[in-house]
């Protein structure tokens, strides 16, 4: 049975952020239809460490748009989110391609790879 919110026809992908200038990475996996959130704490992908560096507990929702592709967006952040030094509106969205920096307070991170898998259980990766 599918997960609630899954939609068929949709890709899901696989999304590797690289945290600049340190050892750590982060690998999300987004099923079709569902968005995923970031930030710190219990069941959000980062470490409560970053707390410090002005990752708010529930800081932003990453996502696929089947046609447009990955996107994330701000919720509600203190600090704010940005794409590649653009800020992104409380609720708006950005789209994100290999090589994006995203920077979630003073926490910055690099796109480092996007794999998508198709529906046909066949899978590309973005260029």
């Amino acid at each position: 049975m599918p997960a609630p919110g899954h939609r068929e026809g949709m890709p899901s992908a696989m999304v590797r952020l690289a945290v600049l200038d340190g050892a750590h990475a982060i690998e999300l996996l987004i099923p079709p239809g569902i968005s995923v959130e970031v930030g710190r704490g219990p069941g959000r992908q980062l470490p409560d460490a970053f707390g410090s560096m002005g990752v708010s507990r529930c800081h932003a929702s990453v996502g696929v748009d089947p046609d447009l592709g990955l996107w994330i967006r701000d919720d509600g952040s203190r600090c704010g989110t940005r794409v590649n030094a653009d800020r992104i509106g409380s609720g708006d969205r950005a789209f994100l391609g290999r090589g994006d920096t995203v920077t979630l307070g003073n926490l910055v991170l690099e796109v480092t790879s996007i794999t998508y898998a198709e529906p046909s259980r066949t899978a590309h990766t973005s260029e």
